[in-house]
């Protein structure tokens, strides 16, 4: 790996990543790009050729971060990335973490909304792979925290995701941070 270091304020890495590999010019096989403070590396598989050099060094000159469109679409799919490993993750009812996806939320639905013609108790997984005696006294209990859980995560994104999409400058969107 051949690293090549530039001075640059106001670097963005995924931009500047991205402007790299959008470059005809570059043909070495790009490992990644780092910003730190005004700092930005960008770093090759090999040594790069002169002309790509001269490439990277008018990509460098001309980059000025990312446009507020192109941060704002950056910062949606990393909540939206959030979201999903939050889901991936799981509730927790009664010391254990079940599972919080689709198949596994219409199953929780299924049986609370039939609670009433099944026979209790019911044993379901965990995502440990154990098993849990789920009894009829607790099925809306269990419900009401999958469900809360499930609320709070997309009440979450949807906030979040409404106020990238109202910023107006890269200071709003910054102030913008994911906390669930």
């Amino acid at each position: 790996m051949v690293e090549y270091q530039y001075e640059k304020i106001g670097a963005d890495a995924r931009c500047l990543h991205d402007e790299v590999l959008a470059d005809p010019a570059v043909v070495t096989e790009l490992t990644h790009v780092t910003v730190d403070g005004t700092i930005a590396k960008v770093a090759f598989i090999a040594s790069i050729s002169a002309a790509e050099k001269t490439a990277l060094d008018s990509i460098i000159s001309v980059h000025d971060g990312c446009s507020l469109s192109v941060l704002q679409e950056n910062r949606r799919q990393e909540v939206s990335a959030n979201t999903q490993a939050l889901v991936s993750a799981g509730f927790v009812f009664d010391s254990q973490t079940f599972d919080l996806a689709h198949m596994a939320r219409t199953t929780w639905i299924g049986m609370y909304s039939l609670r009433h013609l099944l026979t209790w108790p019911k044993n379901i997984g965990t995502m440990t792979g154990e098993e849990y005696s789920l009894s009829e006294a607790n099925i809306e209990a269990f419900m009401g925290t999958a469900l809360g859980a499930y609320d709070y995560i997309l009440s979450g994104e949807r906030t979040l995701k409404h106020s990238i999409n109202i910023a107006t400058t890269k200071a709003e969107l910054d102030a913008v941070v994911d906390e669930r």
